[in-house]
């Protein structure tokens, strides 16, 4: 690693910046810069943090003169916006801009967070989900159609690039003590638990800090291939229920549909899923942390149950 430049975009967020702590703790000898549209609230020493807009030729640019060795691209709309054509043109093209760039600038390495949804949430889904499963690019999820749409570009462009490693990253949801998204959000919204009458779901929650280690991890074994990051467990709803001193109501489908619809286009605070979301709140998507074990020797330090603790712990 000595030597190489890494740059990493989306650097002023919060999982981009949990990473870069971790990346400059164990890889003090590289060079790191940062690439984002936004200033960091709190720029880290030994990282030099540049400003851009993903969808711009000046974005592409930036990497170009960069030349780094490494591109982790963390860069990503992740909470649901109202205007979809903006969020799959920042998402989609602005990765695309990304994976050109790199490659033009000689990059020999990329390292991309992808989403567990690529998998979509199904009643017949195998749980738990290893990566060999088919992603599912028919998702009625925005989030979750984007990033099955990015899938197949990776796949096309490690075909086409066969020098350049591609490392593609599935975390199920991160929570943590720094998480604060769409996700996190719509789960305490709530002085209830709403779940959809006569589903018994289960959510696997990885912890922020598992998945910026994971991304260290990746770059310093220089691995290519697909890799879900995971914890071994996942709660269902009663016991985080339990943990939030909350109780589960049951409510019919339907009238949670109406309800996030009518929610979403009044752009109330704290609601910020559209109805098309549901079925990931119905449907299994836990996924197995296997192949990251045996073929990387990592193992996520935190279970779904502890990270939700802790991240109960510093909302109050």
């Amino acid at each position: 690693m000595r030597d190489k430049t890494i740059l990493v975009t989306g650097a002023a967020g919060y999982i981009a910046t949990n990473f870069l702590q971790a990346l400059r703790a164990k890889c003090s000898e590289v060079k790191i810069i940062g690439l984002d549209l936004n200033a960091p609230q709190a720029p880290l020493d030994g990282v030099e943090y540049l400003r851009g807009d993903m969808t711009t030729h000046a974005w592409q640019q930036s990497i170009i003169e960069a030349q780094p060795d490494v591109v982790v691209h963390l860069a990503f709309i992740l909470n649901p916006m109202r205007d979809e054509r903006r969020m799959h043109e920042i998402n989609v093209q602005g990765t695309r801009n990304t994976f050109k760039a790199a490659k033009v600038a000689g990059a020999k390495h990329i390292v991309v967070t992808s989403s567990a949804t690529v998998y979509g949430a199904k009643p017949d889904n195998p749980v738990p989900l290893t990566e060999e499963h088919p992603w599912d690019d028919n998702q009625v999820f925005q989030y979750a159609q984007d990033k099955a749409e990015l899938e197949n570009y990776y796949r096309d462009f490690r075909a086409e690039n066969p020098d350049v490693r591609v490392g593609i990253v599935r975390p199920t949801a991160v929570f943590g003590p720094n998480v604060d998204n769409y996700l996190s959000r719509f789960l305490f919204a709530f002085p209830f638990l709403p779940v959809v009458m006569g589903s018994q779901p289960r959510m696997q929650i990885v912890h922020e800090d598992d998945v910026s280690n994971f991304l260290v991890c990746m770059v310093e074994q220089g691995a290519g291939g697909i890799y879900n990051v995971a914890p071994d467990d996942a709660l269902d709803m009663n016991e985080i229920a339990e943990l939030s001193n909350r109780r589960v109501v049951a409510l019919p489908r339907i009238v949670l549909e109406k309800s996030m619809r009518t929610l979403w286009k009044l752009g109330v605070k704290r609601v910020e899923l559209p109805e098309t979301f549901l079925d990931f709140a119905i449907h299994p998507w836990i996924l197995s942390n296997a192949k990251a074990t045996r073929e990387l020797g990592f193992r996520p330090q935190h279970s779904s149950r502890e990270t939700l603790k802790i991240m109960l712990e510093h909302r109050k």
